[in-house]
This record gives C-alpha cells, structure tokens and sequence, in this order.
C-alpha cells in the first residue's frame, strides 16, 4: 500500500446526515424526500447538486432551482444556511492525526472530495488540509466527481502516477466506494465509528496478504 485517498465531508469531518436533517427541519419537509430532491441520484448528470460540486453553475443558482422546487411541495426551502452548517461541521481529529502520521510513514495521502467553492473555502479557514495532504482534488476546481472513475485516476496521477492497487480510499457513501473500485483500488467505508474504519486502514497497510477491496460499516 502506497497512498491513501480520503474524503472529506463524513470522513475527516463527522457524518453529514446531521445537515440534512437541519435544513429538511427547518424547510418543513419529510427528511427522506428532501434528501432525495437535493441530492438527486449519483449518476444524474443534469442534476443542479451534481452540477454544482462539477463547477458548472453557482450556489446561488442552486438555491433558485430549490426555492423553486420547494414551493412546489409547499416547503419553506432555503438553503442559503447550508455553507454554514457544512463548513461548521466538527472535524475528526483521529482522522488527521492518521492522515499526518501515514505521511511520515512515507504513504502518500489525498483528499478526494465533492464539494463546492464556498464550503471549500470555509473548510481551508478551519483547517491547513493543503499543508495536511500530498495533494487535494476538489471536484468542484476540477470539474469531475465521485464516485467518477476519472477524479481517483486524476488524484493518483497527481500522487506520482500510483497504481490503484496500490491505493486504498476511505468514503462514507457506498456508490463513491464502487468507482474507486471499478478501477481497482480498495475500499473502506466509514460509518459513524471512525475508529473502526482506521484499524481496517492500519490492517491492510499492514498485511503482507492478497488484499481485496473492503467495507466496513
């Protein structure tokens, strides 16, 4: 194992279900049908989430589309709150703390995130993840997003041209997880206990056996 690629919102900072559930609160709308409206499907191309964490349109313009939209269901649905609540986020420090220490292991690392400017922004005022990480490849400065096989091969080759089995990534969405395996690195899902996802980290930088991409929940 000789990179390891993390995300950043759910992964080096805590879930993000907990900014969903906000704004769907405070919109006056079932959680789950909200986060089905925002978010849309992964795979949806034209979706206006989906466009936004490429670069293509502005927050602002988003927030038109769900405004819009939110009227329509009879919500009250602002989601101009939403960059605060994200960037406001509490940070897992056992994950930067593995994150540092695997780089003076010599493992290179990365940030591999689907984001847009003004969170990322906000995020860079909290934290030096520059300075933190071997490179950062934000979907929305590069015009690709998960689970996109593109952005893993764009982030290894900014690693150095590192082949993806030699590369482990750590996501809190299963579909992110299925294009980084596509192209054949491995997987660790991370879930509400970070911790658990770092000893499986630490188990297959470790293992001198046959690695196969994992989960853990």
């Amino acid at each position: 194992m000789r990179a390891v690629l993390f995300d950043f919102g759910g992964v080096i900072t805590e879930p993000l279900g907990s900014v969903l559930g906000a704004l769907a609160t405070t919109a006056g709308a079932d959680p789950a049908e909200f986060a089905a409206l925002l978010l849309g499907a992964s795979d949806a191309e034209d979706h206006p989430w989906n466009r936004l964490e490429r670069g293509e349109i502005a927050f602002a313009e988003l927030c038109d589309w769900a405004r819009a939209e939110g009227d329509r269901r009879g919500w009250r649905l602002d989601l101009a709150p939403a960059v605060d609540h994200l960037a406001a986020l509490p940070f897992r420090p056992a994950v930067l703390d593995r994150a540092a220490e695997l780089r003076r292991r010599g493992l290179r690392t990365a940030v591999v995130t689907n984001s847009f400017a003004e969170v990322t922004a906000m995020w860079r005022t909290r934290v030096d993840i520059d300075g933190l990480f071997d490179t950062v490849v934000d979907s929305c400065e590069v015009g690709v997003r998960k689970p996109d096989p593109g952005i893993y091969r764009l982030t290894l080759e900014r690693l150095g041209g590192i082949d993806p089995g030699d590369a482990v990534l750590l996501d809190d969405f299963e579909v992110n997880l299925a294009g980084a395996r596509a192209i054949g690195l491995h997987t660790i899902l991370v879930g509400p206990d970070a911790g658990a996802a770092l000893d499986e980290l630490e188990r297959l930088i470790e293992s001198d056996d046959d690695l196969r991409p994992t989960v853990v929940s």
